[in-house]
């Protein structure tokens, strides 16, 4: 089966994504998390890494529809 790219730049631009928020997510393991009361250091770029992972995901997702 092969997999048509209907728009190359979106998902050029959701791998991109997905490369920052996994960096992010990697680098913020060293830090002590904390929780939702009392945040750690990690916390913020934990979630943020996240997102923007899961939006990536989406953003190239959208590309091959």
């Amino acid at each position: 089966m092969r997999i048509k790219i209907r728009n190359p730049k979106d998902l050029y631009a959701g791998l991109v994504f997905i490369f920052f928020g996994v960096f992010a997510l990697l680098m913020a393991r060293s830090y002590p998390m904390g929780n939702a009361m009392r945040m750690g250091p990690g916390y913020f770029p934990s979630i943020l890494g996240g997102s923007l992972a899961l939006l990536g995901l989406v953003v190239a997702a959208r590309s091959l529809w």
